[in-house]
């Protein structure tokens, strides 16, 4: 299984969480537009991994620029930054990356840079951002692992928005109030993680981990049923 979000060359990868866990299917996007559209048609989902994919798309973008001089290069990003920033307008990270690698850009123009030297710094920039979120993952990983019972088990609730409702669409059943309390018994710690939205259709309950469980709760050790053979498809 490939990570989240990858650079592969000038193409981004990312896997598409619209599928899972049913399938394990990843999108190539080999333009910066189609990176925005997979951040817009939630492709890509969670807030640094928007973050790391509009770094990423940047960057191919701007890599594919055929400008020559500093100046119509720059007039190029600034037009690609606005493409990614109206993808998601509430993502925190999103407009927190972009600002980043417009950071990178004035940095690189006021050292007098080339063209070539600034195509190199965003791809720099935009892999920090990538390793920088990486570590931070795993450190907060590492901090929950610290106060953890060592037979403990987890479950992980996440609430996931999946669709915008209409104004006027009837409501719909959501993953029930009480369900956290009916499958705590069971695990020693229950983490969850809400996503808020101005509408949702849909909720997905998701048990993300168990270590040691009781000899009555069943393990899923996988929930996809992935075709090998299936390893990417058109953003749409």
């Amino acid at each position: 299984m490939l990570p989240t979000i990858a650079r592969e060359g000038d193409e981004v990868v990312m896997v598409d969480q619209r599928k899972l866990p049913a399938q394990e299917i990843y999108v190539r996007c080999k333009t910066a537009p189609e990176v925005a559209r997979a951040i817009k048609t939630m492709v890509i989902r969670g807030a640094p991994a928007i973050g790391v994919a509009a770094a990423m798309g940047l960057a191919i973008g701007m890599r594919k620029s055929k400008a020559t001089g500093t100046q119509k290069f720059a007039a190029e990003f600034f037009k690609l930054c606005e493409l990614m920033a109206s993808t998601r307008p509430t993502a925190v990270n999103l407009f927190w990356a972009i600002e980043r690698m417009k950071r990178a850009v004035a940095q690189a123009a006021t050292a007098g840079e080339s063209v070539d030297q600034i195509k190199d710094r965003l791809d720099r920039e935009a892999a920090a951002i990538h390793d920088e979120d990486v570590a931070a993952c795993r450190a907060i990983g590492a901090f929950g692992a610290e106060v953890m019972p060592a037979e403990a088990n987890v479950l992980a609730e996440a609430i996931l928005p999946t669709q915008a409702i209409p104004a006027d669409a009837p409501s719909v059943p959501a993953f029930p109030a009480d369900a956290e309390s009916a499958l705590s018994p069971a695990f020693d710690t229950v983490v969850t993680d809400s996503v808020p939205a101005l509408g949702v259709i849909d909720t997905v309950p998701a048990i993300v981990t168990q270590a040691a469980p009781p000899e009555d709760v069943p393990v899923t050790t996988t929930w996809a049923g992935t075709d090998p053979s299936v390893t990417s498809e058109p953003v749409g």
